[in-house]
């Protein structure tokens, strides 16, 4: 199981691909995924989690750019 606490978010499988533009957000591997959103769980709004307010993988994008 990959985790965030393993990684810097930006470094996990497939993230440099997707945040390039290579790749789409649903293209990563599942374990990456399942991480980034396991990570922001506590910061994510209820919303956009469940992608009724906004789209979840836009907000992570977001928040991982913020981290440059």
């Amino acid at each position: 199981m990959i985790t965030v606490n393993d990684y810097d978010p930006r470094e996990l499988p497939g993230v440099k691909q997707w945040l390039d533009g290579d790749i789409d957000f649903y293209a990563l591997p599942q374990g990456t995924v399942d991480a980034l959103y396991e990570y922001y769980s506590d910061e994510m709004p209820y919303g956009v989690a469940k992608a009724r307010t906004g789209e979840p993988d836009e907000w992570i994008e977001d928040r991982l750019r913020g981290l440059a």
